[in-house]
């Protein structure tokens, strides 16, 4: 299931619960923290990243000026 997600200036996604499954992103612009559980990894525009969905996850915005677009890709999807 791919997401576009914007997260504006100083703001945060919402909490994903965890599930079986995946999660790919791609960060298109800004920088953010990708929050899971209780650990945080940084992420800047250009990078990707992956991990294994079994504990709940968000992401905050970390840009400083301006918003953070990522892409996501969720297995399986949840429609």
């Amino acid at each position: 299931e791919p997401i576009l997600m914007r997260i504006e200036k100083e703001g945060q996604s919402g909490i994903y619960s965890a599930h079986d499954g995946e999660v790919f992103g791609y960060l298109i612009q800004g920088s953010v923290n990708i929050c899971l559980g209780s650990r945080r990894f940084k992420a800047k525009k250009g990078e990707s990243f992956y991990y294994k969905a079994d504990s709940s996850y968000y992401f905050e915005n970390i840009s400083g000026s301006s918003y953070a677009l990522l892409l996501l890709v969720s297995t399986p999807p949840n429609f």
